[in-house]
């Protein structure tokens, strides 16, 4: 138990230390943008969010590029069961053709004599 409650304490630590690097950044943000004049801070929040929806834009687009090739990989393993399946069914058809036309050739043997 003492292995799981020290992991436990590390989550913790690691969780506060995060929330503690956001908290000490945000501050600076605000310092920075009390030193600038209406226009720079227009201009520099401006230019943050547009990088920000560009980010998400990309984001966006490979959530969207993983879940096509996912449907892409969905549909080329029913194509391929579906391809087994035909297959396995010919070479059952063929098995049968086969032991017929051995069946036809026994018969037709065994009038002769």
């Amino acid at each position: 138990m003492n292995k799981y409650h020290k992991e436990l304490e590390d989550i913790k630590q690691a969780r506060k230390d995060e929330i503690h690097k956001k908290y000490l950044e945000r501050i600076e943000e605000e310092a920075k943008l009390s030193r600038m004049t209406p226009d720079e801070r227009y201009k520099y929040l401006s230019e943050k969010q547009l990088k920000s929806m560009q980010a998400s834009e990309k984001k966006c687009k490979e959530i969207a590029e993983r879940l096509n090739n996912d449907r892409i990989d969905a549909r080329m393993s029913r194509a391929e069961a579906y391809a087994q399946k035909a297959m396995a069914e010919m070479e059952a058809n063929e098995a049968k053709r086969k032991a017929y036309e051995e069946r036809v050739w026994q018969e037709k043997k065994r009038n002769k004599r």
